[in-house]
């Protein structure tokens, strides 16, 4: 939040931050880490596609990129 100079709310109790057309969430875990990333896009398939042909390891809705898992799914509706 400091760095980024965009004050930090809260969405379900949990810190949020809104930056432009996307939503960064903390959840708590057992160590301070950056484990997984969700990604909203027009087209998870695609996305996952272009994971895979750059080489990229994909587990079900997910795709593993330097230590971070980043989760894929459908924006249920579409940013303009």
């Amino acid at each position: 939040s400091r760095i980024l100079e965009t004050p930090l709310s809260a969405d379900a109790g949990a810190p949020v931050l809104h930056i432009e057309q996307a939503r960064i969430g903390f959840v708590a875990g057992p160590t301070d880490a950056l484990g997984t990333v969700m990604l909203e896009v027009a087209d998870a398939q695609v996305t996952l596609q272009r994971a895979i042909d750059c080489g990229h390891r994909v587990e079900g809705e997910s795709f593993h990129l330097g230590g971070v898992y980043f989760q894929v799914r459908a924006c249920a509706q579409e940013v303009s």
